[in-house]
């Protein structure tokens, strides 16, 4: 009798189960990997958004540090809470107020004449951001603190002293 070639069912039954095992594996690797990085490029984004933000203001008050220009107000809107930047500023001989404030999952600008009636989506977003506080520190200091959350609720928080030149206004 000559022995038969081929495989016995055991044989190939042991190999499908090797191969999909290797599957598993490979395809579990490769979903923490994915979530791994989107964790990753999650949080660099609220860093990046804090980053903005941060540098935005520091420009401003910087290209705006003028004696009495720089105080903190309540916005001309009838529905928004807490105290906003104000920047008094002088343009083509007019006067202008340049109001920073935080709405609706943002940081916003807008630019207004004073005593104009203004609603604030009439704002320009500059960057997301989740809590804006600012505080005088000293006459001539001012603290700006911006955060952000993440989808697992961690706030991430970045904070700024800015000295002003001419001492600011309160």
């Amino acid at each position: 009798m000559t022995p038969r070639k081929g495989y016995t069912l055991i044989e190939l039954i042991l190999v499908m189960f090797l191969l999909l095992f290797i599957a598993l594996a490979v395809f579990s690797l490769t979903r923490v990997g994915s979530e791994a990085y989107l964790r990753l490029t999650n949080q660099q984004s609220l860093q990046s958004d804090l980053r903005i933000a941060t540098s935005y203001l520091d420009v401003k008050l910087k290209q705006n540090d003028t004696a009495g220009a720089v105080m903190l107000a309540r916005p001309p809107f009838a529905d928004h809470e807490g105290e906003s930047l104000k920047i008094v500023r002088t343009i083509e001989g007019f006067p202008y107020e340049l109001w920073i404030f935080h709405y609706d999952g943002y940081l916003y600008e807008l630019l207004t004449e004073p005593d104009s009636l203004v609603t604030p989506d009439m704002g320009n977003r500059i960057v997301r951001a989740d809590d804006f506080e600012l505080v005088y520190e000293a006459d001539d200091a001012l603290r700006v603190m911006i955060s952000r959350f993440d989808d697992q609720g961690r706030r991430y928080q970045r904070e700024r002293i800015i000295t002003l030149r001419t001492g600011g206004s309160r």
